[in-house]
């Protein structure tokens, strides 16, 4: 699990994961607004989960290789300070997570700029953001029409 500012939140594999678990295991770390795989096609269960919190599923379309995978983690890693992960699904997931990551980062960089443009106090603008940016990723709004809506609720 990753935030979406690339910070890593969580790692787990577990065989035989229930379902029940794993919805509970993301709602305690947190909201999410994307699922990835890098696997082509989606596992059910991937499907089902991801439809149980209302968010979008993306992909790169294809079974990723592992040198692409290995590629990301290196990177990310690097970049983040973080240690290295030597279970075979946590590797896998995490590299999926930088590239579904890496996809949003310009749309998240540019919601980013309007929100710390605007002339709003810093709690509103936090409330804001977590907005926009779940709208944006879950009902897949414009930015503006969820800034729009999210200032007529006030």
């Amino acid at each position: 699990m990753l935030d979406l500012k690339g910070n890593l939140i969580s790692t787990k594999s577990k065989k035989d994961f229930l379902h029940s678990e794993i919805i509970r295991y993301i709602s305690q770390r947190g909201t999410p607004v994307i699922f990835t795989t890098d696997i082509d096609p989606v596992p059910k269960k991937l499907e089902k989960i991801s439809a149980a919190f209302s968010v979008i599923l993306i992909t790169p379309g294809r079974d990723m290789t592992k040198k692409e995978k290995n590629r990301l983690l290196k990177r990310y890693t690097h970049e983040f300070g973080i240690p290295k992960i030597h279970k075979k699904h946590e590797k896998d997931a995490l590299a999926s997570a930088i590239y579904a990551w890496k996809k949003t980062r310009s749309l998240t960089l540019r919601i980013n700029t309007r929100i710390s443009s605007m002339d709003l106090p810093r709690k509103l603008k936090s409330e804001l953001d977590t907005f926009v940016k779940s709208n944006v990723f879950t009902k897949r709004l414009n930015i503006s029409r969820s800034i729009s809506e999210y200032l007529r609720q006030m």
